[in-house]
């Protein structure tokens, strides 16, 4: 049986292929192709903003399929700026696509309301990390009182199989880190008085590991 799904079903014996988002490290790389195509963009003298809107977009296709249409309306660089504070501007009024599919912001909204509680709750705080981290700085930042480390390892797990985090292992120790549309987003939609107490969580790792021979 083949199966598409937002998370994996965890049945015995399944196996997951991820789709990651397309590349977009220059004008010849997958996503930057794609908003070509859907833009009709031919101009040389503008793909290096392309490149750069593809990249601030973290590659997503949709969100790529989006900004293009907005092409119409404004060059490439200036998207790209704009997008730099906030992702409202990726969007479409095209009615023959869902309601959640028209903007990556609906889209977005759509995935955390269909988050558990304690998912939702752990993605705010670690959104307050700008770079990638280390499990350990998640269990400081993502615990509190009511969580145990190991309960925020299980979380950090569970936002990986959403594709809410990303993961990288090629330095020999694992990272994560949140994509930007994704960390903007939830950064504007938590509440304030709950990232602030994750802020200072995180300012006090900090603190505590700048005096550790290494960081």
């Amino acid at each position: 049986m083949l199966a598409t799904s937002r998370v994996p079903l965890g049945l015995l014996g399944e196996i997951s292929y991820r789709l990651d988002p397309l590349d977009t490290d220059d004008v010849d790389s997958d996503g930057v192709r794609l908003f070509i195509e859907r833009s009709g963009l031919v101009a040389d003298d503008q793909l290096v903003d392309v490149v750069r809107l593809c990249q601030a977009v973290d590659g997503l296709p949709l969100a790529i399929e989006l900004v293009a249409s907005r092409t119409r309306h404004l060059p490439a660089a200036e998207l790209a700026d704009r997008i730099g504070h906030g992702v409202d501007l990726v969007s479409t009024r095209d009615p023959t696509l869902p309601e959640r599919q028209r903007s990556l912001d609906r889209l977005l909204d759509w995935t955390l309301e269909l988050l558990p509680v304690d998912e939702r709750l752990l993605l705010a705080r670690l959104a307050v990390i700008a770079d990638s981290f280390d499990l350990p700085l998640a269990e400081t930042v993502g615990a509190d009182e009511g969580w145990t480390t190991s309960a925020v390892e299980e979380l950090v797990w569970a936002l990986l199989d959403w594709s809410l985090l990303t993961r990288d292992s090629a330095s020999g120790t694992t990272r994560y880190s949140l994509l930007g549309t994704v960390r903007s987003h939830v950064l504007n939609r938590s509440d304030p008085d709950e990232t602030g107490r994750a802020r200072r969580r995180l300012a006090e790792a900090l603190v505590d590991g700048s005096d550790r021979p290494g960081r």
